[in-house]
């Protein structure tokens, strides 16, 4: 989809617009060919999603699946933040945080020379090479 206007007409055709956003879709929809098309196969799915069954997960899933979401309260923070700290997965991602700062750095202090610097001498030198 290349027209820029679908991200308007899908919530269009999905009833989430307000009047006046809507008649710019409608508007829009009238005049392009391939947000006609979305718009046909939104109602084809549309169609073929209207016979078919749903099924409600049973409450013994669900408490399952909300036990796993819920934040439960820890007792003594200095022991899970010593937990913490002390696996690997923490020291993974500080040593990961602390390259990508130390490329960033590097790169930010080659940006910023003084132009002075990458006069000709330099350019010769990676010339020459």
């Amino acid at each position: 989809m290349t027209c820029e206007q679908s991200l308007l007409v899908q919530p269009y055709l999905d009833g989430e617009l307000d009047a006046a956003e809507a008649l710019k879709a409608e508007q829009h929809l009238e005049s392009c060919a391939e947000c006609q098309a979305m718009a046909a196969d939104h109602a084809e799915m549309k169609a073929a999603m209207a016979g078919t069954t749903y099924h409600r997960a049973s409450a013994g899933l669900r408490a399952r699946i909300g036990a796993r979401w819920t934040l439960k309260p820890s007792g003594d923070v200095v022991t899970e933040f010593a937990r913490s700290i002390a696996s690997p997965a923490f020291w993974l991602g500080a040593g990961s945080g602390a390259g990508g700062m130390a490329i960033a750095a590097a790169l930010a202090f080659l940006l910023f020379l003084p132009p002075t610097l990458w006069s000709n001498d330099l350019a010769t030198a990676i010339c020459a090479l």
